[in-house]
């Protein structure tokens, strides 16, 4: 029954001390990913905003009615953040430069 008592408040308070620690890898882990994947999602983002446009100069063009504003809206908004998205490579070294921040060259393994 001892042992259990201790096994039990061990737990009880060893979890504070661990539980933010694995949170913060699990975030850490995550943003990682999300970096690898800006690729093919920009990739899928921008082939998306091509295919809604289109469809909607289609439906246009069918039916011959305007496209409603806050589709309109909505739609050069996805335009707006995906071009943004696409072009980030191109604006991240002068972002980076001017909030002062130095990314810093991958070193190979063969250096």
């Amino acid at each position: 029954m001892t042992a259990l008592a201790a096994a039990a408040c061990t737990a009880c308070c060893i979890l504070p001390f661990t539980l933010p620690a694995a949170m913060i890898a699990f975030a850490g882990g995550s943003i990682a990913l999300l970096d690898h994947a800006h690729g093919w999602m920009t990739k899928l983002a921008v082939a998306v905003v091509v295919c809604t446009w289109s469809w909607i100069g289609w439906q246009r063009w069918r039916n011959g009615r305007r496209i409603a504003r806050l589709a309109a809206a909505l739609m050069i908004l996805a335009t707006l953040l995906t071009a943004t998205a696409a072009a980030w490579p191109l604006i991240e070294p002068a972002a980076f430069h001017a909030m002062g921040i130095m990314k810093k060259k991958a070193v190979r393994a063969s250096e």
